[in-house]
């Protein structure tokens, strides 16, 4: 099984410590040399820490624009927005700083909306974990420079809890 293979965990850890210490130029060659495809995949692990390695290193791969892109088109949205409904802590830090980094681009701000992320997002304005609150609420604030998604967003009562954060 997936969760049961060792490689498997280390690989999303060393992905994770990889991308905290990677120069901006070696994370475009990383895009440019497919290398977004098989960790957008981790994402799909049913091990926590697989998943969070895996996002860690999204994170820092959507440093440029072009990596933005390709995370999106390799299928990373609704897997991170999966990973917002965790009741892990640092899966949701991760993913939700990830698809901070993402909600920058204008066509991301919609995609992220239309797949159902924005519910997640609102709820994790509630997490007593501060960084999980602030990466979300970054996330809202890219997300409400759309006019579409501002309704959205008040209709999903974020008003409150991002007045109490």
């Amino acid at each position: 099984a997936e969760g049961s293979d060792p490689s498997r965990l280390g690989c999303g850890a060393m992905a994770a410590r990889q991308s905290k210490n990677a120069s901006a130029e070696h994370l475009i060659k990383v895009g440019q040399d497919q290398g977004i495809a098989p960790v957008v995949d981790l994402l799909r692990s049913t091990e926590d820490t697989v998943q969070q390695g895996a996002a860690a290193a999204l994170w820092s791969l959507s440093v440029t624009t072009e990596n933005k892109i390709k995370i999106v088109e390799r299928g990373g949205l609704p897997l991170l927005i999966r990973m917002l409904r965790s009741s892990d802590e640092g899966s949701q830090e991760q993913a939700s700083g990830c698809l901070y980094s993402l909600s920058v681009l204008a066509e991301n701000k919609l995609n992220i909306v239309q797949e159902g992320g924005l519910a997640p997002l609102v709820g994790l304005l509630h997490s007593p974990n501060p960084e999980v609150a602030k990466q979300s609420c970054g996330c809202l604030r890219n997300l409400a420079v759309s006019p579409l998604n501002k309704e959205k967003i008040l209709q999903e009562n974020a008003l409150p809890p991002l007045i109490n954060l």
